[in-house]
């Protein structure tokens, strides 16, 4: 006996629910206009194309984390709702890499970054100042949700770059220690 196709793949979902909520020209009373869905949607796109940048600078700089973290902090600015205002900073382990022009302000929000709970670093974004402040601050809740997640990749790309330095330390011990070993043989089998 056959089995029935899912009404999903069928194409033969049933959206007569649907009828008379949905309009292709208005929104619904109280639901973004265009204009204000369409300003969402390019906000969404910049946080897209940072953690896409993020992933390239790690691609890049696999083997030097100062030029990944300077890659990392000159990227976020651009993302954020107001980019001509804002400045970032990235400390990691007591080092500091700031954007151009670097200039800390009234307004800042900070993720941490951490190496198996313990707190190495921050992520921080300023505004400097000219910033529409609403009743919680000049940040939107999708920017300090992305902070949080650029914190993230930030740890899982130090910690992966410690990680492989120590992979190679330990071979190259491995290699050389190999090499004296069979130095020793060699030495053993002339006595």
């Amino acid at each position: 006996m056959g089995k029935k196709p899912s009404k999903y793949l069928s194409g033969q979902q049933d959206l007569s629910g649907l009828h008379g909520h949905m309009s292709v020209h208005e929104p619904p009373a109280g639901d973004d206009s265009p204009e204000e869905v369409a300003h969402k949607l390019r906000e969404r796109i910049k946080e897209l194309e940072c953690l896409y940048t993020i992933s390239k600078l790690r691609e890049t700089h696999l083997h030097d984390a100062s030029k990944f973290l300077q890659g990392v902090v000159e990227c976020i600015p651009r993302t954020w709702q107001y980019p001509e205002f804002a400045s970032a900073r990235i400390t990691y382990e007591k080092v500091v890499h700031v954007t151009p022009n670097f200039q800390e302000g009234p307004w800042q929000m900070s993720a941490d970054v951490l190496d198996h709970g313990k707190i190495v670093g921050s992520v921080t974004v300023f505004y400097a100042k000219g910033v529409p402040i609403r009743g919680d601050g000049p940040f939107l809740p999708e920017e300090h949700a992305l902070l949080r997640v650029i914190a993230e990749r930030v740890a899982t790309a130090l910690a992966h770059m410690r990680t492989e330095a120590e992979l190679i330390d330990a071979h190259r011990t491995l290699r050389e220690q190999h090499q004296l070993l069979q130095e020793r043989n060699i030495t053993l089998r002339t006595v």
